[in-house]
């Protein structure tokens, strides 16, 4: 495979359906765990549900003792089942330039 090559996986795990594609310049992006948008008697919130395949993917993902989530809205709603799904974040800086000391210039 050449770096420009795009490839997709799906996998089924536990019966979640978690994703990860890698993408050319990008991190593998990671997809499990699922929410829903609930109505309760104190207003809409959001449940999140997170699979023992899906902690051990978090626990994977830690950076200094945190891991980063983004949920998202799934495309195609079906009735009754998870409305959103969540991708670990896992965006870095890029790495700065050193700056050069001025200790070392001429005047």
């Amino acid at each position: 495979m050449n770096s420009s090559t795009k490839y997709k996986v799906n996998l089924l795990i536990n019966g979640l359906d978690c994703k990860v594609i890698n993408q050319t310049k990008m991190s593998d992006k990671v997809f499990c765990g699922n929410a829903k948008i609930i109505t309760t008697q104190y207003g809409e919130m959001t449940k999140i549900s997170f699979s023992e395949s899906d902690l051990k993917k978090l626990m994977e993902n830690l950076d200094n003792g945190w891991v980063n989530t983004v949920l998202k809205e799934k495309k195609n709603k079906v009735e009754g089942k998870p409305t959103h799904y969540l991708e670990v974040d896992n965006w870095k800086p890029e790495a700065k330039a050193e700056v050069p000391s001025s200790d070392n210039l001429p005047f």
